[in-house]
């Protein structure tokens, strides 16, 4: 409101030391948000000498190599962009960049610019970046793809996740080998091992193999016959299950998918993939595998 007299008044008791924490449900806040909070409160202000001090810890923050929540990130970003805006400092980007033999001249006054890179047909990639520009650049390589099929790697952090293939009669069976038209249970169960406390907006993502399909049992209002743990939210799709749930200190949560071997052929089954949709270091994951829908076995009977 510029009223800045009455904004003394209200902060002339607050602290700029903020203890750690982080709330991954409702407002989704940290320490590290709320510093940034205090930089853009400091630039309304005109506080340029304890906005720069500032600026220097969320700086920091968002330079480090420790995950950052979307909310973090947003506000980090924003209380930067607003010293900028307030008090100067941002030069015009001038750099060269060569990638692969191929030079890119950056000549522009933005804060952020991207230069795709292609590793199709290539065993390496070779880069270099000159910086002809007044300012500091920060340079990242960012990579993303998925694992060849058959190449994906167990592993898990602060949750574990299993799987147990059982036929109807509840007795336990390879999903590798199915004799198509056969109906049977997956049940996967997930723990947390208590290093973190409550884990809240878990995600489990189950994917079905296209020679499967899924019997939502919803349809025929036998859901509440499969025992399943209480969950927040379901969707059931043509080829996945997403469940998301919250697990207490050291709970287990099992969740049942009612199947059916229904072609023949040989599938993938993917992995089983779970994690905290807001704290990249909750994870757990399995490792995909061939299988197979076998037809069945014709009776024969010889007749004279």
């Amino acid at each position: 409101m510029g009223q800045i007299d009455e904004a003394e008044k209200i902060i002339a008791k607050a602290s700029m030391n903020i203890t750690p924490y982080s709330v991954n449900y409702y407002t989704y806040g940290s320490s590290d948000r709320d510093m940034a909070i205090v930089l853009q409160t400091l630039c309304l202000m005109n506080k340029k000498q304890q906005a720069f001090a500032q600026l220097k810890k969320v700086s920091d923050v968002l330079s480090s190599k420790s995950w950052l929540s979307t909310q973090t990130t947003a506000f980090g970003l924003v209380s930067v962009a607003e010293f900028i805006k307030k008090f100067g400092g941002a030069s015009a980007m001038q750099a060269v960049v060569n990638v692969n033999g191929k030079e890119v001249n950056l000549k522009c006054n933005a804060a952020i610019t991207q230069i795709p890179i292609s590793f199709k047909g290539a065993n390496s990639i070779n880069y270099s970046i000159e910086n002809n520009g007044k300012g500091m650049l920060y340079a990242r390589l960012i990579n993303r793809g998925k694992p060849p099929i058959g190449e994906e790697k167990e592993g898990n952090e602060n949750i574990a996740v299993s799987a147990v293939y059982r036929d109807m009669n509840g007795n336990t069976i390879d999903p590798s080998n199915m004799e198509q038209g056969s109906n049977f249970m997956l049940s996967v169960t997930v723990k947390n091992l208590g290093l973190m406390g409550e884990l809240k907006n878990l995600a489990l993502i189950n994917y079905i193999p296209s020679g499967w399909e899924i019997h939502n049992s919803r349809m025929d209002g036998n859901e509440s016959a499969f025992k399943n743990s209480a969950y927040d939210y379901q969707d059931i799709k043509d080829d996945k299950v997403m469940t998301y749930f919250d697990l207490y200190t050291n709970e287990s949560k099992t969740f049942n998918i009612l199947l059916n071997s229904s072609y023949a052929g040989k599938y993938y089954l993917p992995a089983i993939n779970v994690e905290a949709m807001y704290d990249k270091s909750v994870y757990a994951r399995t490792k995909g595998q061939w299988m197979r829908v076998v037809k069945q076995k014709q009776n024969s009977v010889a007749s004279k």
